[in-house]
């Protein structure tokens, strides 16, 4: 066997409209390249973004006249779900515009389309030199700019095998992804989604992509998109009260947020349990999964039997969250939670993505039930409102609640000047008719949680049109477990 031959072979990926092109050069660059060059083909941007799920490209080639989609737009796309693919722009028409719009875009070349023989030799050369610069060693990346999160969505959904080493100045670690799964991670001691987890919660680093080598052992076998949905809650409610369980220990290179406790806490009361809230290890099945760009473009769906009306839903939450952080100081909306009957949707919004995943418990819920029978074997629940108030409040960290009424009105208490009347009233206003309108997306809320950079609000809608909601502050001593039981006893109040 040659030396040629025990080369790696260079994966190729063009993308044009026209298939009598993409056959031509299929046919001639892999008998010029003697069988070094596997070559791609697609028509349309969906089939291109499917090929790259599928297959690490040496080169992505895009003819720039396409339709629904054209070179331009695609290059956007791919700078934001690909950014380390080199991409070519091969094109009949040869403007500056055209040529500059392109290379601002991201693409490498700007390449006219050949009309002799003797151009195609030279196409070749170019596109069989560039593929034969790329480094092997991974890439760099500033941690203020991408999310750890991000990286590994990008890089499951593309189904790659590599290892993700992240570096601060006290900590290092490293996450190995096989075929799109995430399969072990390690930091100082910790192996496992312990060691996972703790990396996830690093706010600032940097990081390498590198060539993937198998690991000591695989001690990860969960979906990533669950292990990704757990990691942020865990993020958000690393924080809940202590129980006679103490949590895995953390070496002291890990940098977790210590709580700002200033006060001791009072004691709580007996509640009745709470419906079966987010943070409970409760094994679930994920049901839909729908990955769009910030501008709303499609990256990938799964089991997406509705696209019009999740992509419709997206846009509404980016809505209803930009007037919700107009209203009031509470920064940019992270994600929206919703809880129903059925299982659990997640929302979450950033300025490059909108993610939407959807799951159920693997075990029949009781959650409805529970709503409906709470407090049947157990004490009576309080009768009033006000009286259920004054018994469960205040809980650290929340600033007021609220509760609008079948005929809209709005009854309230603070407890901090977070939130002034005005806004609470507003507020509220806005997070009801989102509720309601969720009904237009067969979503038939249990549960709503706003979860924003500085704040949160809760909401608990009743079938006789009571809502109850809790204004809360991001905050580490937050009660998650005893805010939920306040809304669960709200839900099975026999009056209000």
């Amino acid at each position: 066997m040659t030396t040629g031959e025990n080369l790696r072979r260079k994966h190729f990926l063009f993308v044009d409209d026209e298939a009598a092109f993409l056959e031509a050069i299929r046919e001639l660059f892999t008998e010029m390249s003697r069988g070094s060059w596997e070559i791609f083909t697609a028509t349309t941007h969906a089939q291109a973004l499917a090929e790259l799920q599928r297959q690490r490209m040496d080169v992505v080639v895009l003819d720039l006249g396409m339709p629904t989609m054209d070179g331009i737009q695609l290059l956007r796309l791919l700078g934001r779900t690909h950014p380390d693919q080199p991409k070519v722009m091969l094109t009949g028409r040869g403007s500056d515009e055209d040529r500059k719009a392109s290379l601002e875009n991201g693409a490498v070349l700007f390449l006219q389309k050949p009309t002799a023989a003797n151009e195609f030799k030279a196409i070749f050369s170019a596109l069989d030199a560039l593929a034969g610069a790329q480094p092997q060693e991974g890439f760099k990346g500033v941690m203020q700019r991408v999310g750890l999160h991000e990286v590994l969505q990008f890089e499951c959904l593309a189904r790659r095998s590599s290892i993700l080493e992240i570096f601060t100045g006290k900590v290092r670690g490293r996450i190995f992804i096989h075929d799109g799964a995430i399969i072990h991670a390690e930091s100082g001691t910790l192996q496992g989604e312990v060691a996972l987890y703790s990396l996830l919660a690093l706010r600032g680093g940097e990081f390498n992509l590198m060539v993937f080598a198998e690991p000591p052992r695989r001690t990860i076998a969960g979906s990533w998109e669950m292990l990704l949905m757990e990691s942020a809650r865990l993020s958000d409610e690393a924080a809940l009260p202590f129980t006679a369980e103490a949590p895995p220990a953390l070496p002291p290179s890990v940098e977790m947020p210590t709580p700002r406790i200033t006060e001791p806490e009072p004691p709580q009361p007996d509640f009745p349990s709470p419906l079966p809230a987010a943070s409970e290890d409760v094994p679930v099945r994920i049901l839909e999964v729908l990955l769009c760009s910030g501008a709303g473009e499609v990256l990938y769906d799964w089991e997406c039997k509705s696209l019009e009306r999740r992509l419709e839903l997206m846009e509404q939450i980016e809505q209803q969250s930009a007037q919700l952080s107009a209203l009031a100081s509470v920064g940019r909306l992270d994600r929206l939670e919703v809880l129903t009957a059925e299982g659990r949707l997640v929302c979450q919004i950033q300025p490059d993505r909108r993610l939407l995943v959807r799951s159920a418990p693997t075990e029949p819920s009781s959650q409805h039930s529970v709503v409906s029978s709470q407090g049947a074997d157990r004490r009576p629940p309080t009768a009033d409102l006000r009286e259920l108030i004054s018994q469960r409040m205040p809980l650290p960290g929340v600033a007021a609640w609220a509760s609008r009424r079948p005929d809209h009105t709005v009854v309230y208490d603070t407890y901090s000047d977070w939130f002034t009347p005005a806004q609470i009233d507003q507020t509220v206003a806005r997070v009801v008719l989102a509720a309601e309108n969720l009904d237009r997306h067969r979503l038939r809320p249990v549960r709503l949680c706003w979860v924003f950079d500085h704040a949160r609000i809760h909401l608990a809608p009743r079938e006789d049109g009571n809502y109850l909601a809790l204004f809360v502050e991001n905050r580490p001593d937050l009660p998650t477990h005893a805010l939920t039981q306040v809304l669960t006893e709200f839900l099975a109040l026999p009056k209000i």
